[in-house]
């Protein structure tokens, strides 16, 4: 391995146990909203949801903490790799940014109301 990334490769090592395992999250599927608040604040969502709790409650709130912690992890993805490797990563989350805006002007371009939609099943 290139020495250059095995700082890097530790770095990632330590911040994969902060993933929710399988089972976890399979535990989380048949409850309620508030039932899986009350499960994500066990785990490193909670500093999300601890920091958003004033600003929203129920399934918005689950929502914005998922969010947030996604935009950490990314954040922190960004300075893990070695400068070198930096640029693909930029590259990588920038497509990602231009596919959800491509999407919701797709979306509004065919006249698709996301506020109109409800649970189909």
């Amino acid at each position: 391995m290139d020495r250059t990334y095995a700082g890097s490769y530790g770095r990632l090592k330590v911040l994969r146990l902060e993933f929710l395992n399988q089972d976890f999250m399979k535990s989380l599927i048949d409850k309620t909203p508030e039932e899986i608040l009350q499960a994500l604040s066990t785990t490193s969502y909670r500093e999300d949801l601890d920091a958003l709790s004033a600003f929203s409650s129920g399934t918005r709130l689950l929502e914005m903490a998922i969010n947030r912690h996604l935009i950490k992890k990314n954040r922190q993805a960004m300075q893990a790799p070695p400068p070198a490797a930096r640029k693909f990563l930029e590259s990588y989350f920038s497509k990602w940014d231009i596919e959800n805006v491509k999407t919701i002007l797709s979306s509004k371009f065919i006249g698709y109301d996301l506020k109109k939609r409800k649970n189909s099943s």
